[in-house]
């Protein structure tokens, strides 16, 4: 079940950089991106962490660790595999394309305002500005601390906005 693995990689993910394991954590966001694209989220608080750590005082170490950790696991998965980043880019773009529609089986406001499987021409650009809006709110616990409670709920609320607020789930 690629739900399954891909929340696994993305909870270790948020492990991994409470225990400022930043090459870890790095190789772990990407990972989870390559698993399934919505699992990528990860890589925002893992990078806006490891900022945090560059602005208080611990130099580029943190971040140049992130993306370090975060090239290595892309290049060796997408050499494994066959897989260019256009490639994958592609991929998420044609899977994208495919699901034109509302709610596709998810249970969100959007299945509850319009219903399932309802062109979503007319609310896709609103679903994305609510989308946007939801990853930046979930953000915002990361001004407080990164401590392994705040990035745990930090993942939840970035799993919650991706579920609840875009049309295509």
């Amino acid at each position: 079940q690629v739900d399954a693995a891909g929340t696994l990689v993305f909870m270790a993910a948020l492990v991994a950089l409470s225990l400022h394991r930043f090459a870890l954590a790095g190789a772990l966001a990407v990972l989870a991106g390559l698993a399934k694209p919505q699992f990528g989220l990860v890589a925002l608080p893992v990078a806006i962490v490891a900022i945090q750590r560059w602005r208080q005082g611990d130099g580029p170490r943190p971040l140049a660790l992130v993306a370090a950790g975060g090239a290595i696991a892309g290049i060796g998965i997408c050499l494994f595999a066959g897989l260019t980043p256009w490639r994958w880019f592609e991929l998420f773009r044609e899977t994208a394309e495919f699901h034109q529609a509302t709610s596709l089986g998810a249970f969100n406001v959007w299945a509850l305002w319009v219903g399932f499987e309802v062109d979503d021409a007319p609310y896709v650009g609103f679903g994305a500005v609510l989308l946007v809006a939801g990853v930046i709110g979930a953000m915002l616990p990361l001004r407080r601390g990164h401590d392994l409670a705040t990035l745990l709920a930090v993942g939840l609320m970035l799993a919650f906005a991706f579920y609840f607020l875009p049309t295509r789930v």
